[in-house]
């Protein structure tokens, strides 16, 4: 994968691969709230008008509905292209019944699920002097960070399941 070389002062060098930067912004953009999202939308014109906290969301889906129709009638009207017969509510179902996703099978949840949870069973010789019986020296930052990024790149090239990526993106 290739490099790309940052320098910000002249006596460090920083390598970030493409890998990197796509972790980066994976992790950042999971830190985005629905409400960040919102508000973006809001403060470039095409959010919803600020609602009171007595209105149900009921009064606002019929508020928003009205103001789509209206929009809808005015845009008819300019754009040449919409055919006169294509109704407001033909173009918000218009992909209704197109697939975006396939529903695992139970027997394809049950063997995902047992792939995850499987364990290697480790063997080893009763009483016999083990590595586990001394304390560990304790891991520095730079090393706990490697073996992480190791992790992250064995997850990506498997192919695995993205929550256990997402749940690594928050480490």
């Amino acid at each position: 994968m290739a490099r790309q070389t940052y320098n910000s002062k002249p006596e460090t060098t920083v390598q970030i691969t493409l890998l990197d930067t796509i972790q980066t912004i994976h992790a950042a953009w999971r830190q985005v709230t629905s409400k960040t999202i919102a508000n973006c939308y809001r403060k470039g014109g095409f959010g919803l008008p600020e609602r009171d906290e007595g209105s149900s969301d009921d009064e606002t889906d019929n508020m928003v509905l009205s103001d789509l129709r209206v929009m809808w009638n005015e845009l008819s009207d300019k754009a040449e292209e919409i055919p006169a017969d294509v109704t407001l509510d033909d173009f918000i179902n218009a992909d209704n019944q197109v697939v975006t996703a396939e529903r695992p099978t139970e027997d394809e949840i049950v063997t995902s699920v047992a792939q995850q949870f499987a364990t290697p069973t480790v063997t080893s010789a009763p009483n016999s002097d083990s590595e586990d019986d001394e304390p560990r020296p304790k891991q520095s930052f730079a090393e706990a960070n490697a073996a992480l990024e190791t992790l992250r790149h064995l997850l990506v090239c498997e192919g695995t399941d993205s929550s256990i990526f997402d749940s690594l993106a928050d480490v």
